[in-house]
């Protein structure tokens, strides 16, 4: 079925859809990064929603997810590095698990390097590297294990 909604239209309502029904329900920045960089396909980089796909079709709901990727990361970026630490423990606070596994886990997979939207520039990427090693190094601390750098 064809949309006769002006193409802008559609991604301002697809952008706009994405943000109120599920991103503003994620308290933390972090916690959208993580929710955006699940639905991109590490396949194609292609970005996947279902719901908003049947309502504004799978290319408008790939575009918006990936604005909506782009726009969250350098609202991240933007933040100083202290408010970013405080995201991220409460982002850590709402997950189920341990934070102390958790943190163990992610020294070991660097899983925070797939929340990078692809079209990054290289000094934005570095950036949220560089930080979030510091936070790291920060948070592993505070739980009693050793620092040990993924990236390194």
């Amino acid at each position: 079925m064809l949309d006769a909604r002006p193409k802008a239209t559609l991604e301002r309502g697809a952008v706009a859809d994405i943000y109120r029904n599920s991103l503003s329900k994620i308290p933390s920045q972090f916690g959208r990064l993580v929710y955006l960089a699940r639905l991109r396909s590490s396949n194609s980089g292609k970005y996947e929603h279902a719901g908003l796909a049947q309502i504004f079709g799978e290319n408008e709901a790939d575009k918006a997810l990936r604005k909506q990727h782009v726009l969250i990361f350098q609202t991240w970026l933007d933040m100083s590095l202290s408010a970013q630490l405080d995201d991220l423990r409460s982002y850590l606070g709402s997950l189920d698990s341990n934070r102390k596994l958790t943190l163990d886990t992610w020294q070991k997979l660097g899983p925070y390097r797939g929340l990078i939207p692809l079209n990054i520039v290289v000094p934005q990427k570095d950036l949220f590297l560089s930080n979030m090693r510091a936070m790291m190094r920060t948070l592993t601390a505070e739980v009693g294990l050793a620092w040990e750098d993924p990236i390194a």
